[in-house]
């Protein structure tokens, strides 16, 4: 379409209803893929069926003979189920027992290191009498 020469007149100008708009598919490349794409769903599935019960009797027995590698395995759990509720907005099964896992690790370190510390200051307390 050229534009008008310098005595020709514009057209009058003719609103349109959206259903008089010319009905034409968008390219290929501009076309939407089907959201979320189908492999999502199945990762989101095996995330929503996540348990971590197992995983976390597995991190107490593993405590009850080594406290360090037991408190670093549910540490790794623990940010792993994190990780998955924060993605689907849901608490996995054994969230709970992660939790309290870590706190039974942590509290014979926290003793000890109070009992060592009770200790020092026992000792430096007769030490100044």
């Amino acid at each position: 379409m050229q534009p008008p020469s310098p005595g020709q007149q514009y057209p009058p100008f003719q609103q349109q209803s959206p259903q008089q708009w010319p009905q034409q598919p968008y390219p290929p490349q501009y076309q939407q893929p089907p959201w979320p794409p189908p492999y999502q769903n199945q990762v989101l599935q095996a995330e929503l069926q996540r348990n971590y019960t197992p995983a976390a009797w597995l991190c107490a027995a593993l405590s009850l003979l080594f406290v360090i590698p037991g408190l670093i395995g549910t540490i790794i759990y623990l940010f792993e189920a994190q990780g998955i509720k924060k993605r689907t907005g849901v608490t996995p099964q054994g969230y709970g027992c992660l939790w309290a896992i870590l706190i039974w690790c942590l509290l014979p370190m926290v003793g000890g290191i109070g009992l060592v510390s009770l200790l020092l200051l026992g000792s430096l307390a007769s030490a100044g009498h």
